[in-house]
């Protein structure tokens, strides 16, 4: 038990690093940048070396069959707030207009084939079942993953929720700022949005993470992240509370699994 856990805090410290294909320089970027200059207007971009960096904390939860017990008032909190907390996104003031004339859109496929040669063949899906409802949120940002048991979906707001794969909810939805709970901070107390959740196939493991930030035009801005201790979701993890490194707001999250870890990628 001692070395699964060994390992797996080895390869997330190594590993769960911000990188981009394109970042700003870091701290330890700085001297070989400056002697670099960029052209009038635009920012200089290190190389694409991966950036490598330390959690700046580190905690293990309870389970999350706990958090869900307490979790009924979620909904309810949800649909106060409506909509992500995320300065940067562009908000629409929508008017509804019962006698305005159709709108038709040019460039909408009305056919698959006008003369018949081809034939759609995509089978229906095994199965379909209502998702975790944030009563519109804007944008709701859905993400999800599947395991060997399980459906876990995450949507703006903080909000998880866990199925069985009969589409059956495990339990009510819960905020994700509940599970970081022992990191403290930032990381306990906001849920900004932008969920990311992942199967490792290959550890048997699950990984959850969200950005969380007091500003979002000012750094410092934190990437905590949950790794399950088992295959099962719905258990206990070890959370981790990452910096990005850089001071562009790290949008556009994504994150992957390979032997030897997992990596982290955003816009900077």
């Amino acid at each position: 038990m001692f070395s699964r856990r060994k390992r797996s805090l080895l390869i997330t410290t190594i590993a769960l690093a911000s990188v981009a294909f394109f970042v700003r320089p870091g701290e330890a970027q700085k001297n070989k940048s400056a002697q670099e200059p960029a052209a009038a207007g635009h920012a200089t971009l290190a190389s694409t070396t991966p950036i490598v960096s330390q959690a700046v904390g580190f905690a293990e939860t309870r389970t999350v069959r706990e958090m869900m017990a307490q979790a009924d008032q979620f909904d309810l909190e949800v649909k106060e707030k409506a909509e992500e907390i995320n300065e940067l996104n562009t908000k629409f003031s929508r008017t509804e207009r019962p006698n305005a004339p159709k709108q038709v859109d040019g460039m909408l496929q009305s056919s698959f084939s006008k003369d018949g040669r081809f034939q759609i063949n995509i089978p229906a899906p095994i199965l379909t079942f209502e998702g975790l409802g944030v009563n519109g949120s804007a944008p709701p940002d859905t993400v999800g993953a599947v395991g060997p048991n399980d459906y876990m979906e995450g949507v703006n707001g903080g909000g998880i929720r866990i199925y069985d794969k009969a589409g059956n909810p495990r339990g009510p939805a819960f905020k994700l700022s509940t599970l970081f709970a022992p990191l403290g901070g930032v990381a306990a107390n906001t849920d900004r949005g932008d969920a990311l959740i992942l199967y490792d196939r290959m550890a048997n493991r699950w990984l959850i993470t969200q950005f969380a930030y007091d500003s979002s035009t000012a750094p410092p801005y934190h990437q905590p992240m949950a790794v399950s201790k088992t295959s099962d979701p719905t258990g206990e993890y070890w959370v981790y509370d990452f910096i990005t490194p850089g001071n562009e707001f790290p949008d556009y999250g994504k994150i992957g699994s390979w032997p030897d870890g997992y990596y982290f990628t955003d816009r900077q």
